[in-house]
């Protein structure tokens, strides 16, 4: 409590107050904001002067001891931490022992990929969309194709224009062939003509020579017209032998001729067969372009694309992935505590983050050999811990957008 002072002391016991006392008060004997009172400033402080002469001049040992200041902020941060400690227990909970067992939703997954370098030129696709079988989701256009294709089909032009030209020279010298197969074959004809002439009347000249060697001896005849008979046989079957050299000549001509037209189709054999394979490379090239029709390999539905339409893909870079129809399942992993609690048949709700609504799935297959846990879960369960996988199928109504969520955790 604070002391008084020698006035207030005096009022107090004489009932009067001291001109201290009021000039005190006149002064103004203020309170401090936290209701504690104050002393008021001397006259030296002032500066009025000496303070032993002023009025109203308190001791220095009557000021107030301020009280200590509480601490503030000690139960908020308290409350904090506790909420903080129970969202992190809440958190740990829910993921390591709230659910029973963990796995991963899988399917039948193919990809489709550009058989070559080019750019997607069309795509009737869109994710969760479904195909058929063989149907058509999507084109490559491959430039370098196109341009080798019309490049040899100007080659092919080009064959087939030498081809033809080819064809009218080989008509024209088969009409001068023919001409000249004609004419020799006259010559023949008249050589053949003369050499049957002769030969008769060779025979003829032989006759009369024997006739005329019987008369002869029989000195009917002189030997005169003897030896002119056997000169005359003489004479003549010189000219049938050169008759019959001359016979062969021509009919050896006429043989080579008549080859000769036979033989102008073979001239055209290049031609034809490079033309031939012309064509069957414009064929293959055509094959391959056809390639670049991306189809369904089967009954599938759309769960990514990984190019867009007049984008460029690489060759061997997946367009799309397909997710069959009907292959969706889900996998989890049991420890082999809790082996025992499921059997075929039984159907089971399990959670997929992010969706909190229960998904009904029924067992339709119990592994049948342990193994360790996939990584996209192994962090809820022991390092090596081997497990025992159980196949589930999703029900009907939840499957078509379960498609989309390939490889999502699966908490049961």
């Amino acid at each position: 409590m604070p002391s008084l002072s020698e006035d207030s002391k005096i009022e107090f016991e004489t009932g009067e107050p001291s001109v201290d006392a009021g000039m005190d008060t006149d002064l103004g004997m203020g309170f401090a904001p936290g209701g504690f009172q104050t002393e008021i400033p001397s006259d030296a402080d002032a500066g009025f002067g000496d303070p032993s002469a002023s009025l109203g001049a308190t001791d220095s040992s009557s000021a107030p001891t301020p009280l200590p200041k509480r601490p503030k902020g000690r139960l908020t941060v308290g409350v904090i931490l506790l909420l903080i400690c129970a969202l992190v227990g809440h958190r740990l909970w829910t993921m390591f022992f709230y659910h029973t067992a963990y796995g991963t939703l899988n399917g039948h997954v193919a990809q489709l990929a550009a058989p070559w370098d080019g750019m997607v030129l069309e795509s009737n696709a869109s994710e969760s969309q479904e195909f058929r079988q063989s149907e058509t989701v999507a084109r490559i256009d491959s430039l370098v194709l196109r341009h080798q294709i019309d490049r040899l089909g100007d080659d092919l032009r080009m064959a087939q224009a030498q081809l033809d030209a080819q064809i009218s020279k080989l008509r024209w010298e088969a009409q001068e062939t023919e001409d000249l197969s004609n004419r020799v074959a006259a010559q023949h004809f008249e050589a053949q003509g003369s050499l049957a002439e002769s030969k008769a009347l060779l025979e003829r000249l032989r006759r009369d020579r024997v006739r005329a060697e019987g008369l002869t001896d029989q000195k009917a005849i002189s030997i005169q017209r003897k030896d002119q008979a056997v000169f005359s046989e003489l004479g003549l079957r010189q000219k049938v032998t050169e008759l019959e050299s001359s016979a062969e000549m021509w009919k050896r001509r006429s043989d080579r001729v008549q080859a000769l037209k036979d033989g102008g189709s073979d001239q055209l054999a290049p031609q034809l067969a490079a033309i031939e394979n012309l064509q069957n490379e414009i064929v293959r090239l055509r094959e391959t372009l056809e390639e670049g029709q991306l189809r369904a390999p089967f009954d599938s539905i759309v769960v990514t694309r990984h190019k867009l339409v007049g984008e460029r893909v690489e060759a061997q870079e997946p367009v799309l992935e397909l997710l069959q129809t009907g292959s969706l399942e889900v996998v989890i992993y049991l420890s082999q505590n809790d082996i025992d609690r499921i059997e075929i048949g039984d159907v089971l709700k399990v959670k997929m983050e992010p969706y909190s609504v229960r998904i009904p799935c029924t067992v339709v297959r119990i592994g049948h050999k342990l193994r360790a846990a996939p990584p996209a879960i192994e962090r809820y369960y022991w390092s090596n811990e081997p497990l025992l996988p159980v196949y589930l199928k999703p029900d009907a109504a939840h499957r078509h957008w379960m498609s989309l969520r390939l490889g999502s955790v699966v908490k049961w």
